[in-house]
């Protein structure tokens, strides 16, 4: 919910009171989502050792501090090396804590036949999130719009996503428990047994394409065929009788073809 009503926020502050192009708005705040990345990674490796509640907490201190650091450090004289670059870098570090390990968090210790239902419910609460809090920044903005007093709308949605991702880190350093010893047995009881019954039919697989193999008809090669003496297509004849062969003559009721 903080997160991406922060983007929402940023992006309206660099377009409206900087007079940023989109393009330029968009390019000007790579740096926060190439330092998340690099910074993933490691805090994935870091929540496995330590906990993800801890790796959450600690990037949602980040992302408050930098949010409240642009709520009464920024100006609306366009200063983006000094006043956001620095911002954006420190922030992207509390993002690449935050994300991935809470993502991470919501599947890391269920079962495999619950692995998709997790998975699918941390999709659906994140972006049910995101459109609130890009619903209530965007009042707040279009309120002080109204008042002709953009700059405080600006302000007060900056420090309203603060509160917003400092509560989250809370509550994720409060009520995230690593499983227990016996959770985690069972889970990997759940997993071998899920395997077993997926590899159950394989046996009968074998021993049906055994029993086909075993009832198969081995067909033997013809054996070569021996050449004669006779010269192909001679006549042999002996008391009338006529045989006419390509590999020599053949055998006739009086005896031999040939013999006298």
């Amino acid at each position: 919910m903080g997160f991406f009503s922060l983007i929402f926020v940023n992006t309206q502050w660099l377009q409206t009171v900087w007079n940023y192009s989109p393009s330029r708005s968009g390019l000007a705040g790579i740096p926060g989502p190439v330092m998340a990345a690099i910074v993933a990674a490691p805090a994935g490796r870091l929540a496995q050792r330590i906990g993800h509640g801890k790796v959450v907490a600690t990037g949602a201190v980040i992302l408050c501090s930098g949010n409240l650091f642009l709520s009464y450090w920024i100006t609306d004289t366009p200063n983006y090396l000094t006043h956001y670059l620095p911002v954006m870098v420190y922030t992207g570090i509390g993002v690449g804590l935050c994300i991935s390990t809470i993502s991470s968090s919501a599947t890391a210790f269920l079962p495999q036949p619950k692995f998709a239902m997790g998975s699918a419910l941390n999709n659906t609460a994140r972006q049910i999130g995101a459109a609130l809090g890009v619903a209530l920044v965007s009042s707040i903005l279009v309120s002080a719009l109204a008042r002709n007093d953009y700059l405080s709308g600006f302000h007060t949605a900056w420090r309203l996503t603060s509160f917003i991702i400092l509560l989250s880190g809370t509550a994720m350093l409060l009520l995230f428990r690593k499983p227990t010893a016996e959770q985690l047995a069972a889970a990997t009881l759940a997993k071998i047994r899920t395997a077993r019954s997926t590899l159950s039919d394989v046996p009968q697989d074998l021993s049906n394409v055994s029993h086909r193999v075993s009832y198969t008809r081995r067909v033997e090669p013809n054996p070569p065929i021996q050449p004669s003496d006779q010269t192909p297509n001679q006549d042999c004849t002996r008391d009338g009788a006529h045989a006419t062969s390509l590999h020599g003559c053949r055998r006739t009721a009086h005896g031999p073809c040939g013999v006298g």
